[in-house]
């Protein structure tokens, strides 16, 4: 049963092929409803090319089917960006079909390809294609204009418009109904004006008293996206615009002299229009060296030093001040003024100025002044000169400043000390004089005198019945120092025959004398 239902399926099949197979004439026909359409190369959606009315009409009493047999050229689009569909009911016999653009599967360029000849066919698939030739145009996009074809080049705007107002216009058409875009650069820049991104409408972001300028030219451009924008340059004048007030003598470098001051470095030399409040200035530093030692006084506008310069002050050597000045609507651009301070030779400083206590030992002298010497010069070097001295030996040692004596100093016979004041100076390299240092120096006695006897000989008598160990008498002896630290203190000693002399300069007898015995 189930062979049987087999044979009998293969059997229908058979007979419905070859009925598919059966070429019933006339041949297939073609006709084209127009041979020539347009299509705008800015065409960014998919569009009928015949406004939804069948293009290609193929009629056979077959089945048939239209398509694209060639197109030429084939870029930037080519088959692929066209599309030949069944449309409309169609007559007994008859098949219509659209041709559809396909914005997807290519890009139209009028400069590329102006124009595709599309070579049509029509087939039943058992006999002969037929086929029509058609052209399809690409019409060039036009480039938006200005509304206004006399647009100026020149305009004023009133500085006293408020913000949001709308000041001009640069609106532009389209012929072929394309959105335009519209953009705006302003010189100088500024951010006062903007204008509307699709009406090309000019507005005041903000009150034009802050405006600050008194012209600014726009460039403007409107474009549609596919032609080059189209451009127009206008010159606005701000009528009777604020300007900020200008300071015409700073963005420059000056000197001053160490030492000088504190008092007045620069007057500043200021314009303005007297539109605005009062002015109000603005002063910095990038170091606060620079404001610890310079002030500004806007009511008389004079920069003063507010103590004395000093060049060895590295951190106030040379400084930057920057200076801005605004009326209350329009700033000044910031100025600099760098100030240098000159290197004075300063005068050496001697101190203290009167040293009391020096104490030395007569003979050769060399000790300290205790006199320090300052000089706020770098680098400096300095000569030391005697200005006057009680004892003419004594004087000061030009390289250290030392008190030296020329020549030995012996004061005067059983004198403890003497005193003598010695003045002197530092002169710089350059010949800056110190103040006058006077120092104190004590000269001590030392013991340098040797003791004498104040007589050349002395005679003492004994008897042989003069006992041993009885005094006979003294000698005497003297010292020329003084009495300071026991300079002058004598020690007896010595001896002779039956004699000695003990350290007081007793003279003992050591031994019993014979009769008319003599000794030394």
């Amino acid at each position: 049963m189930a062979r049987i239902r087999l044979i009998l399926c293969l059997l229908c099949f058979f007979c419905h092929y070859s009925q598919q197979a059966v070429d019933l004439l006339p041949p297939t026909s073609i006709e084209l409803a127009a041979i020539n359409v347009e299509l705008s190369e800015s065409q960014k959606t998919q569009k009928d090319l015949f406004n939804g009315a069948p293009l290609v009409t193929c009629e056979d009493e077959d089945d048939t089917r239209a398509f694209i047999q060639t197109i030429s050229p084939a870029s930037p689009c080519g088959k692929k960006c066209f599309l030949l569909q069944k449309c409309g009911a169609g007559a007994p016999n008859q098949t219509d079909f659209c041709l559809i653009f396909l914005p997807s599967e290519g890009t139209l360029s009028y400069k590329q390809a102006s124009l595709y000849q599309l070579t049509i066919g029509c087939t039943d698939d058992l006999e002969p294609v037929a086929t029509k030739t058609m052209t399809i145009n690409i019409i060039n996009n036009s480039p938006p204009v200005f509304q206004n074809q006399n647009l100026p080049s020149f305009a004023t705007i009133p500085a006293s418009t408020a913000a949001g107002k709308s000041v001009f216009s640069v609106a532009a058409s389209d012929s072929d109904g394309d959105p335009i875009y519209y953009s705006m650069t302003l010189s100088p820049a500024t951010p006062y004006l903007t204008i509307g991104y699709t009406d090309g409408i000019v507005k005041t972001t903000q009150d034009l008293k802050y405006l600050c300028e008194n012209t600014i030219t726009a460039n403007f451009q409107a474009t549609d996206k596919i032609n080059s924008p189209i451009t127009k340059t206008v010159t606005f004048t701000i009528d009777k615009a604020n300007t900020a007030p200008t300071i015409t003598n700073l963005d420059t470098t000056i000197s001053i002299d160490e030492n000088t001051g504190p008092g007045p470095v620069r007057t500043l030399t200021v314009l303005d229009d007297k539109i605005g409040t009062p002015l109000t200035f603005h002063m910095t530093s990038v170091s606060g060296s620079g404001l610890e030692l310079y002030s500004f006084d806007p009511t008389t506008k004079i920069l003063s030093t507010k103590s004395k310069p000093n060049y060895e002050r590295l951190d106030t050597r040379s400084v930057t001040l920057y200076f801005e000045v605004t009326d209350g609507y329009c700033t000044s651009p910031q100025y600099s003024l760098t100030i240098n301070i000159n290197d004075v030779n300063e005068s050496p400083v001697l101190t203290p100025s009167d040293r009391k206590i020096i104490e030395v030992f007569e003979e050769n002298i060399v000790t300290p002044s205790g006199v320090t010497l300052t000089d706020e010069d770098i680098n400096d070097s300095w000569t030391y000169s005697l200005v006057s001295s009680q004892e003419p030996r004594l004087t000061v040692d030009p390289s250290s400043g030392d008190i030296i004596t020329t020549a030995p100093i012996d004061i005067d016979k059983n004198t403890v000390s003497k005193t003598y004041t010695v003045k002197f100076v530092a002169t710089d390299k350059k010949g800056k004089v110190s103040n006058t240092a006077t120092a104190t120096v004590t000269i001590y006695d030392i013991n340098d005198n040797p003791p004498y006897f104040k007589s050349k000989s002395y005679s003492f008598a004994a008897t042989e019945c003069t006992d041993p160990g009885t005094p006979l008498g003294k000698v005497v002896g003297d010292d020329d120092d003084s009495t300071y630290r026991n300079n002058d203190w004598l020690v007896y000693g010595g001896g002779g025959g039956k004699m000695s002399v003990m350290s007081d300069g007793t003279v003992i007898l050591t031994q019993a004398c014979v009769d008319g015995e003599t000794g030394s």
